[in-house]
């Protein structure tokens, strides 16, 4: 290892904005370099980060007969037994835990040798460690920085942590990997009124000064831009009930890696217990995943009437035998079609069960209306008539509550000792309460820089009444837009407010270590790409959102909105956008 010592490897591969084309294109190199048998050693993260893009049979036709994740010789689970057969590709994150076990596996390898590809940066002191322990065995023939260090759930969607929000230093190393995947060495902007986001933006400046190497020369005509948000400008779009096929499932079942879980569901079947939603193998869900639930329905029921034609065909068209050998071949197809449209049926019943059950379309209802309108007495009534409402959860009524709270939060007439007392009688606990008080300090209108409710002046709710007098409301339950499309809009316009929202560059780093605010007429303020990081976590509303700017949805978002106008302004500029979440949110 001496010579992986003095130099690592570092493996790029860049394919436009698409991280999942990326993170594939980057994980079939790492493996189809290696001929013959192999091994593939994970550590539980990147299993999941190689999971939400690859298959078990895609990684086995590659010849990868054994997939293992790196533990202990203790641990049951674990094969101690010698594979000198197998080549091992070793992926795993540059941490202690992981260098200490493979240093445990290189000074008692069991394979013929070893590949070792790391996430992200790694340590000299690391590969030093790595060295003294393969000293006896002489194993390790190749190591490389991989930068694979995030979730790519999604084309333009890419999270550190799927489940939790991790901290601001793994957020760090996750966007840097984000960056030399996509070879996009950008300018930062970012929420000035957010330390976090001002922590993150002068640590990925340092970062991507030390690692400058690694990104291409020159600037393009539009330089990419990383645009760091913080969840506390938008506390409204992750407290609504979303109605898209992808976002309800996120938000009534739970989403996780491209698996949806429904032991808990009456009546499925074990098979179907826990299904893949990956829209790269599922046509069905790919063009459906941003279909409301009312159209979801009409889809589905195509969907079953073209199955229930091709299995009429089949059976109707044995007359020799090589009628019987031509249905003999396309069984496993039509075994296939029938699982799919199974599992959609069965997610799609089931979502239909709650929304039913939990009287989601009123809640729903309420909840848009709070979000788009002032109305405090009506809305105060309604909230009221739902908290008595037994088959309305105690999780949606809180959540109205706070909807409520945030929007209502400076009115003299408020009421929130009422509020309080109306929750408590419908078996809300003390300790939900205080989350009525919590969400004030985290993302009340003192800490709120935009106007997320347009409601902070006379020209504001004048200018939302005559939008929506003008535009009409086509769906009551689809009228909220995230507040990432008016940003993103304002952004593309040249109009996004250069002191709430600086640049960060570099003034004599080497010298002062420090980093600054940017005068905006030094910097292209225009950008090509943008990353949007969203610190506190995203939502699928927000990915919609982007995807309709991208001008990727397969239908057209109500004129007069500012998603719509973002979209024009970006295909004129030639704009594309990913979202960068800390993590995936239901609420």
């Amino acid at each position: 290892l001496v010579d992986l010592v003095v130099k690592v490897e570092k493996w790029i591969v860049c394919i436009g904005m698409d991280v999942q084309v990326v993170v594939d294109a980057a994980v079939k190199r790492m493996i189809r370099d290696v001929r013959g048998l192999k091994a593939l050693l994970l550590d539980e993260e990147t299993a999941g980060m190689l999971g939400v893009v690859c298959s078990q049979s895609t990684l086995l036709a590659d010849e990868v007969c054994l997939i293992q994740i790196l533990s202990t010789s203790s641990d049951t689970s674990f094969s101690v037994t010698a594979l000198p057969h197998l080549h091992a590709i070793v992926f795993v994150r540059p941490t202690d835990k992981n260098i200490a076990l493979l240093c445990s596996e290189l000074l008692h390898p069991r394979f013929a040798d070893y590949r070792l590809a790391f996430s992200n940066v790694t340590r000299h002191s690391y590969i030093e460690k790595l060295a003294e322990a393969d000293h006896k065995h002489q194993k390790v023939i190749a190591l490389h920085e991989q930068f694979i260090d995030y979730y790519a759930l999604r084309p333009t969607l890419a999270t550190a942590a799927p489940h939790v929000p991790p901290p601001l230093t793994r957020t760090a190393d996750a966007l840097l990997s984000v960056l030399i995947s996509l070879r996009k060495r950008p300018s930062i902007r970012y929420l000035n009124s957010s330390d976090q986001c001002h922590y993150l933006a002068q640590r990925i400046a340092v970062k991507l000064d030390q690692e400058s190497s690694l990104f291409s020369s020159g600037a393009p005509t539009h330089a990419p831009l990383v645009l760091i948000l913080d969840r506390f400008e938008d506390p409204v779009t992750p407290l609504l009930n979303q109605w898209t096929y992808e976002a309800m499932m996120h938000e009534l079942i739970g989403l996780h890696n491209n698996r949806l879980t429904l032991r808990d569901a009456p009546g499925v079947k074990k098979e179907f217990e826990e299904v893949l939603m990956d829209p790269s193998t599922d046509a069905f869900f790919s063009s459906n995943m941003f279909s409301n639930f009312g159209e979801l329905g009409m889809r589905l029921r195509e969907l079953v009437d073209r199955f229930g034609e091709k299995s009429k065909q089949h059976s109707a068209a044995i007359r020799s035998i090589d009628d019987m050998l031509r249905v003999v071949d396309d069984l496993p197809e039509l075994r296939k079609a029938s699982s799919n449209v199974s599992k959609h049926v069965i997610v799609a019943g089931e979502l239909s069960r709650r929304v039913e059950h939990e009287h989601l379309l009123q809640v729903s209802q309420l909840e848009q209306d709070i979000a788009c309108r002032e109305a405090e007495s009506e809305h105060r009534r309604q909230m009221f008539l739902l908290f008595s409402d037994r088959k309305v959860t105690q999780h949606d009524k809180l959540r109205l509550a706070l909807l409520f709270t945030l929007r209502y939060e400076n009115s003299p007439s408020l009421g929130l000792s009422g509020v309080k007392d109306a929750l408590a009688s419908a078996g809300i606990d003390n300790t939900s309460l205080g989350v009525l008080a919590d969400i004030r300090k985290y993302a009340g209108s003192a800490r709120r820089k935009c106007d997320v409710f347009s409601n902070r002046s006379f020209f504001a709710k004048a200018a939302n009444t005559v939008r929506r007098g003008i535009t009409g409301i086509d769906n009551v339950y689809t009228q909220h837009e995230p507040l990432l499309a008016k940003t993103l809009d304002e952004l593309f316009r040249d109009r996004l407010d250069h002191e709430l929202y600086p640049f960060m560059i570099e003034q004599d780093l080497k010298s002062s270590g420090s980093l600054h605010a940017a005068p905006p007429s030094s910097l292209n303020r225009i950008p090509g790409e943008v990353i949007v990081v969203m610190i506190g976590g995203g939502t699928y509303e927000e990915l919609k959102t982007i995807t309709a700017v991208n001008g990727q949805l397969p239908y057209s978002m109500p004129e007069g909105s500012s998603t719509a106008s973002a979209a024009s302004i970006a295909r004129s500029i030639k704009a594309s956008v990913v979202l960068f979440a800390l993590t995936i949110h239901n609420s």
